[in-house]
């Protein structure tokens, strides 16, 4: 994939975060990540079915992107869209805390959703446990 496909996927994957957040309040560009909602940080990664380092089908997400100044996830949460021919319209997200990321690199999903990140898929209302009363938790 060029990197201006890869920019692009990229930018879609916000914009429908964005979108679905944007049902229940405002959505704004992020200062340290991609998205702020309720006064929360949050990263979006997008990634297409494919084969990847060997495993079988599923999704791969860089979380750290050399010389671009970015260390990593900044967010308290990341988003992890999963796009294929068949979900494009509405893709399968996995709600992430950075904490569980760990120093992690990149995150391979499989296709089925089962393995280490299997409780995370479609848990948007893992969000929330980051928003107490208007204050936003860190998520360390």
């Amino acid at each position: 994939m060029s990197m201006a496909a890869h920019n692009e996927l990229g930018r879609w994957g916000e914009a429908y975060v964005a979108n679905v957040l944007g049902n229940l309040a405002t959505v704004r560009p992020g200062r340290r990540a991609d998205l702020r909602w309720l006064g929360l940080e949050i990263e979006v990664k997008t990634a297409r079915i494919g084969h990847y380092n060997g495993h079988g089908r599923g999704y791969q997400f860089c979380l750290h992107r050399q010389g671009q100044g970015r260390r990593g996830v900044q967010a308290p949460v990341v988003v992890l869209v999963c796009v294929s021919a068949e979900n494009y319209r509405d893709p399968d997200v996995l709600v992430i805390p950075r904490g569980a990321l760990g120093k992690r690199r990149k995150v391979n999903v499989a296709a089925s959703f089962n393995g280490p990140w299997a409780e995370y898929h479609g848990r948007w209302e893992l969000l929330a446990d980051y928003i107490d009363d208007g204050e936003v938790q860190d998520g360390r």
